[in-house]
């Protein structure tokens, strides 16, 4: 009995922590667009592996599928045409570089970079050595947003002709999702429960009983 309790008490230990650091190579940031000459906006969101993301590589390039991209997804609003919520399917690749290595724990534009540019910040002589974060896509005949510059999309792609300016304004870290506080007690309580009997039975043995 002693040995079935001590097990369903590691059972419960185990369990929390499975739950709460699953997925530790999994990183998701939050993206935002503003329209450059429009009230349209994009908001959007990517999923990757960072052991497998080259965020330094030059060329920065991801054809998708790709194994380091496990999710993305972008949703365009008060646009003249292109309008609607898009997901890797209707991409083709992602574009994801970085002139030296970004915190991705805080928001990714702005960051001081190994060259003394910004990441993401197009000025004077940094124009070139800012970094990137684009897409293309894979169906240029519907309203699918593209890369047209640096950190910019059209809004929709028709036969090349762009809709809307969307300029990248914003790559920061998804809020993280905690524990429900009932689980974490839950599991606690019952981690408890099984100490507390084991501690009796531990007595009981001890003086006879």
């Amino acid at each position: 009995m002693k040995k079935i309790v001590n097990f369903l008490f590691l059972a419960v230990i185990v369990s929390i922590g499975t739950i709460t650091t699953s997925s530790a190579a999994s990183i998701t940031l939050d993206i935002e667009w503003e329209g450059e000459n429009s009230t349209a906006t994009a908001t959007g969101f990517i999923t990757f592996d960072d052991s497998l993301l080259e965020i330094s590589n030059p060329q920065g390039g991801f054809y998708l599928p790709s194994s380091a991209i496990f999710d993305f997804g972008i949703t365009v609003l008060d646009d003249t045409f292109g309008n609607g919520t898009f997901g890797l399917s209707d991409f083709n690749g992602i574009t994801f570089n970085s002139p030296s290595s970004l915190n991705f724990g805080t928001e990714l534009i702005g960051q001081s970079l190994s060259n003394g540019c910004a990441f993401g910040v197009l000025t004077g002589n940094c124009f070139n050595s800012i970094g990137e974060f684009n897409l293309s896509t894979a169906n240029r005949d519907g309203n699918t947003p593209t890369g047209i510059f640096y950190f910019t999309l059209a809004s929709h792609g028709t036969n090349n002709a762009y809709g809307d300016a969307l300029t990248v304004k914003s790559i920061k870290p998804a809020s993280v999702v905690p524990l429900p506080s009932s689980l974490v007690l839950f599991g606690l309580g019952l981690a408890g429960m099984c100490f507390n009997r084991t501690k009796k039975l531990v007595l009981r043995q001890n003086i006879g009983f």
